[in-house]
């Protein structure tokens, strides 16, 4: 799964035939949250999942949502 969003609404968008812009604006009309903050919800809820489910180590989820992680070493 691909998690950046800017690629994704620009191509959402352009499947309905409208900028970037509008379907941001309709988005947050028709469900109260902006997309972009849909879209890191979904992004926890997976490393949530990933934790409880998995032997993966958290840099592996992090990877696996394309979130980057600061080690200070």
């Amino acid at each position: 799964m691909h998690y950046n969003i800017e690629l994704i609404l620009i191509e959402i968008a352009e499947q309905f035939g409208m900028s970037q812009r509008s379907f941001t604006r309709i988005f947050k009309a028709a469900t109260g949250v902006r997309a972009t903050q849909y879209w890191q919800q979904l992004r926890i809820e997976t490393a949530k999942e990933l934790l409880a489910s998995s032997n993966l180590i958290i840099q592996e989820i992090a990877d696996q949502i394309e979130y980057q992680v600061c080690v200070n070493k």
